[in-house]
């Protein structure tokens, strides 16, 4: 019986449009905070779509608990139209549950509109996001400290978007301007213009707000601006690359390296 459920699941599941948005970044950047954003504004944006998040915290490797505290920072997920679930990696070394790959199905299957994916922190080099999102949005703040840190972070290599939080810290002018440069250097842009990239990071006066959080890539008032430096063919590249399939325009946006 189980085995019947569990195809009618995925049967479901591979004929939705869902997109689902991976967010990842380091312990602290803002995750939670910026996922709760995200999902106050769909909301307010978006009057009749549903969303669906899912959540992974680490599990301690002294004690095998994970604090599953992402709802914590989580205030707009009350509400009919907002299914939020945590998950435990349930390893001490890993970003996402093994389980994540279900859990997106089970989303996909229950016909809601948006999927969001968070990712507990992560290191350097960890870009496992990448396999379940059809957009991945990379998260990290100011502080990661010498500028040649930025050469071991994998996720400057594959991230559809970058957002720098945290903007009133010191130094944030100086870390727009090195991750910048830091992003043509992995994608060989060298000709590119700054505003054509794809990061985000918030004005210092809107970063100190309660009131006009750092998520500008939703706010109506830059929503024509961001939209252009997103290319719209993503989604469906990215699954296009998982499923092995060659998509031109994503090879355009990333060309590969010289041998």
């Amino acid at each position: 019986m189980y085995a019947k459920i569990a195809d009618e699941i995925h049967k479901k599941a591979e004929a939705s449009k869902a997109p689902v948005l991976g967010i990842t970044g380091t312990g602290g950047a803002g995750k939670s905070s910026m996922v709760d954003e995200l999902i106050r504004r769909f909301i307010l944006d978006q009057p009749t779509k549903t969303i669906g998040v899912i959540s992974v915290d680490p599990s301690k490797r002294k004690t095998g608990g994970a604090l599953l505290g992402d709802r914590i920072r989580m205030n707009s997920i009350r509400g009919e139209r907002v299914y939020m679930r945590s998950l435990a990696t349930r390893q001490s070394n890993l970003a996402l549950s093994k389980h994540v790959k279900e859990a997106v199905s089970i989303l996909k299957a229950a016909g809601f509109d948006l999927i969001i994916l968070e990712t507990s922190g992560i290191g350097q080099s960890d870009t496992e996001i990448l396999d379940h999102s059809d957009v991945s949005l990379y998260i990290m703040t100011p502080e990661f400290g010498a500028a040649t840190q930025l050469e071991k972070i994998d996720m400057l290599d594959f991230a559809d978007v970058v957002a720098i939080n945290k903007f009133d810290k010191r130094g944030a002018l100086d870390a727009v301007r090195d991750v910048k440069k830091q992003y043509k250097r992995n994608h060989q842009l060298w000709d590119a213009d700054d505003d054509t990239l794809p990061w985000w990071a918030p004005s210092p006066a809107s970063s100190t707000t309660r009131h006009q959080q750092p998520v500008r890539a939703v706010d109506g008032d830059h929503q024509e601006e961001d939209r252009r430096r997103l290319p719209q063919h993503l989604p469906r590249a990215r699954r296009d690359e998982r499923e092995g399939v060659d998509h031109p325009a994503r090879e355009e946006q990333v060309p590969e390296r010289d041998q």
